[in-house]
């Protein structure tokens, strides 16, 4: 599979459809915005090209905008937002309701050959994230929903004398991190199961994928469980494909450790594993060379990788320097 995540429609159709047959690009991941753009859709699709919707769940700062209650908590008692990253308690029926409704609403109007599953997690901003800045690596969720949840599917009982909501965290965190973890790993998993049991029932030949935090095991104290609640051999059994977000030069990875979250994650799951890399630098001051994007193709690429994709498509036009590198390098010519 050799793709490309797309957020905006693009100007000149025919010249990005040119490109994406020179780039041997065969599925496009659309992002929400392209819902509506019923032109786009249907000239992807004529394009022989597969098309997956980016389907984010619990982030949707639009619905909590008008639904504070829906907001996870911090381990303090606050709401889980960091700066753009804003995130719905997993626990909260209404914001799950919604969520299947908007989703029967996707499959209805794209009618997409695959919905691939993002910010399918507990809140973690793991952009900002890497060995040697930790600081955004935050506990949630302790609203009553999930304090309750915790207690009654682990047989825990929390202490009746703690009153606060820091108070609380505290003493699980403290006391019960191991339940804590398996716990938050069922809620994700059951929320991944609920979703595509769901989009099964409505369309049973769709393929679906999920964007997976790219944190092996042995990162950062098990905080791929602990923190993010992604159990990838058990959520193996519900996708058909991962799609871990390796951007190395926003996490200050070299680019060989692409290939290191292809391969941990492939050996976690069982199933494909299709990289994402970025194309220019996020988050950073320092450039993204295009040296270091030639050593991320290649590393990407790399058995046992199930293809490439490249995040993003503006971006890739925003250089015709990688643009002509990616092509060069891609395992298709077009």
């Amino acid at each position: 599979m050799i793709g490309v995540k797309i957020y905006t429609k693009p100007d000149d159709m025919a010249w990005t459809l040119q490109q994406w047959d020179e780039l041997g690009l065969d599925t496009i991941f659309m992002g929400p915005k392209l819902r509506q753009e019923a032109d786009f859709i249907a000239q992807v699709k004529a394009s022989g090209r597969q098309l997956i919707a980016i389907f984010p769940v619990f982030y949707d700062k639009f619905w909590l905008q008008d639904h504070p209650e829906d907001f996870a908590l911090t381990a303090d008692g606050t709401q889980a937002v960091h700066d753009w990253v804003k995130f719905a308690c997993p626990s909260s029926a209404q914001f799950m309701a919604h969520k299947r409704h908007e989703l029967e609403t996707v499959l209805a109007t794209v009618q997409p050959d695959g919905v691939s599953l993002d910010f399918m997690r507990f809140f973690v901003y793991w952009e900002m994230v890497s060995k040697k800045e930790t600081t955004a690596i935050v506990q949630t969720c302790f609203d009553e929903r999930c304090l309750q949840r915790f207690a009654q599917e682990m047989a825990v009982v929390i202490p009746a004398e703690l009153e606060t909501v820091a108070e609380k965290s505290r003493w699980i965190l403290e006391m019960h991190m191991d339940e804590w973890a398996a716990w938050k790993c069922g809620v994700i998993e059951t929320a991944v199961s609920q979703l595509t049991t769901h989009t099964r029932s409505i369309d049973p030949g769709i393929k679906l994928g999920l964007h997976a935090v790219p944190w092996l095991m042995d990162e950062y104290e098990g905080a791929v469980h602990k923190v993010a609640g992604q159990d990838l051999g058990k959520l193996a059994q519900y996708v058909d494909f991962f799609t871990p977000m390796c951007y190395s030069h926003m996490v200050k990875e070299n680019p060989a450790w692409v290939h290191d979250i292809v391969v941990g994650q492939a050996k976690a799951g069982g199933i494909p594993v299709l990289p994402s890399i970025q194309v220019e630098k996020a988050y950073r001051e320092e450039d993204f060379a295009v040296d270091t994007f030639a050593q991320a193709i290649e590393a990407a690429l790399q058995p046992p990788s199930a293809g490439i994709l490249y995040w993003s498509w503006e971006a890739l036009t925003r250089s015709a320097e990688k643009l002509a590198l990616a092509k060069s390098l891609s395992p298709v010519k077009g």
